[in-house]
């Protein structure tokens, strides 16, 4: 039986008035959701066309259930798709998905250092830290699949830091699992399966209890069944397995292969695209950097840190060699690097977290003062550095929004006028990705006709033509509803036409109606024979 001292005592620690943890954890997530908030408001929609392009697939798999064999693996896709079911709007959806995937990677990396390090001030300090981090706060706002990534990867790092400790078999199964659900959604999720059975064949001595046979053949199976079906789905249906790389090794491609690489301006486009040099330049860029001062100093002190590395490491190895040589081989890939090419080592850099905590603890402690007031201005003028490193990080990539507040307001134009019109179709200008933004905005994508095709580095034939006497052709067929241009000559000789009328303009967007009762006829009866 508890006397009223045991209440009162069990109370307030479900309160957290005892728990140093609650308080702290509970300001890094509003501070995230703050952070992720005030860059979605500012206008952060996306950093590259994929978002859109991920939207419509997941969009056309919730109407079909049919999902496409194509470069991108499918969990994002599956699990957008089911949203989608219960929530058909294509634009909000996507990326409140994102901010909750966003707020479990920052209690996982809580967690995560907890397991590691057991210190509570780096605890509650990497919870300050991965609300900031650039990459994580990014990527929580904009609808890609780096965060599912990093979520399935944190929580499996927590699940192998179980098991060193206790050498269960159930956290054996867990990290299977969560390593399973990372090769399902980013091919890098196929370097950490990798890396966590090189783990165990190479490094297995560092375990008085070892894992059975049975035991690890479960965890083989869960790690590398999904990459061997995919594989032959490839195969099955392109006739090459690597088909996802958009390579194809041939004798053309390889004899070109050493040619490129003694090349120097495309050995270093290749060596920039690297997973490596990106890991390397935006850690050293900010003070993520201190993580290895703890790496140093903790790699071989105990088991879990020394488990979390290892395989943390085979990862990062791994990728940049398999990266290299798929970039060494022509193909239609190989081209500029993109401007947002940071986010392929972003799952590396959140890792970092813990250790870059601790090692801000540690510097703590070597310059410890005798009076606490200059020991808190010490801690107060490290927390200061680091957030203006991050602040300005954040900065820094915001800008590259891909998604205007121009193409999001057309969209939401256009979505008013299609939602009151059933048959209206929309013929878009499509000379760049910005086309699948409007059209996502909009939220009825099936409703949109691309004018040279879906894909602008691979155009068609334009359905509305212009001669170089500026001359236009409608196609011979029921019209169009609305024309969405921005290209000049389109705009040019769509002003022109009287049976076309301009209702709204966005930036270098201009939106024509068909006016059908300048031919005094119906929906459906003008080119009726």
């Amino acid at each position: 039986m508890y006397n009223n001292r045991s209440i009162i005592k069990i109370i307030a620690k479900v309160r957290g008035i005892e728990n140093p943890f609650i308080i702290p954890i509970g300001f890094s997530i509003a501070l995230a959701i703050l952070v992720q908030f005030l860059l979605y408001e500012g206008g952060l929609y996306s950093i590259s066309a994929d978002e859109s392009s991920r939207t419509r697939i997941a969009y056309d798999f919730s109407r079909n259930n049919h999902l496409a064999v194509g470069n991108w693996l499918p969990f994002h896709t599956l699990l957008l798709g089911a949203l989608f079911k219960i929530w058909p709007n294509l634009f909000l959806a996507p990326r409140l998905l994102s901010h909750a995937f966003g707020i479990l990677v920052l209690v996982s990396v809580i967690i995560l250092t907890h397991c590691i390090f057991r210190n509570k001030r780096a605890t509650i300090l990497s919870g300050f830290l991965a609300a900031l981090l650039p990459q994580r706060v990014i990527l929580a706002t904009v609808p890609l699949s780096e965060i599912f990534l990093i979520s399935s990867i944190c929580l499996g790092f927590i699940f192998l830091n179980l098991w060193v400790e206790r050498s269960e078999f159930k956290y054996l199964v867990a990290l299977g699992v969560c390593m399973s659900l990372a090769t399902m959604t980013r091919y890098e999720g196929w370097a950490f399966a990798t890396g966590l059975i090189l783990y165990f064949l190479l490094l297995k001595h560092r375990y008085s209890r070892l894992p059975g046979l049975r035991q690890r053949l479960v965890l083989l199976v869960l790690v590398s069944a999904f990459p061997i079906i995919w594989l032959t789905l490839q195969f099955y249906t392109t006739g090459n397995p690597l088909a996802f790389t958009e390579r194809a090794v041939t004798s053309e491609n390889s004899a070109l292969v050493w040619k490129n690489l003694t090349f120097l301006p495309i050995l270093k486009e290749t060596l920039q695209m690297n997973v490596l040099y990106h890991f390397i330049q935006q850690n050293m860029a900010s003070l993520n950097g201190l993580a290895f001062i703890s790496i140093f100093l903790t790699l071989n002190k105990n088991q879990r840190t020394h488990a979390t590395l290892s395989i943390a490491g085979w990862a990062l190895l791994i990728m940049s060699i398999v990266w290299f040589l798929v970039l060494s081989i022509p193909g239609s890939t190989f081209r500029l690097i993109p401007s947002n090419a940071w986010r392929f080592a972003s799952v590396w850099s959140v890792l970092l977290i813990p250790f870059t905590a601790h090692a801000m603890v540690l510097i703590e402690d070597a310059c410890k003062h005798k009076r606490r007031l200059v020991n808190f201005l010490f801690r107060m003028i490290l927390y200061a550095i680091v957030t203006i490193f991050f602040v300005q990080q954040i900065d820094q990539l915001a800008k590259e929004s891909s998604f205007s507040g121009d193409e999001r307001s057309l969209g939401m134009v256009l979505k008013k006028r299609l939602a009151e019109e059933p048959s209206a179709r929309v013929l878009i200008d499509s000379p760049d990705w910005a086309y699948l933004d409007i059209s996502i905005a909009s939220n009825y994508p099936d409703r949109f006709i691309a004018n040279t095709g879906i894909n602008p580095r691979l155009p068609t034939a334009a359905i509305l033509q212009i001669d170089n006497a500026g001359e236009g052709t409608i196609p011979d067929a029921d019209p169009f509803t609305f024309y969405v241009f921005r290209t000049a000559k389109y705009k040019q000789w769509l002003s022109s036409q009287p049976h076309l009328h301009p209702i709204a303009e966005f930036g270098k967007w201009r939106v024509f109606e068909f006016r059908r009762e300048f031919f005094g006829v119906g929906p459906g009866q003008l080119f009726d024979k």
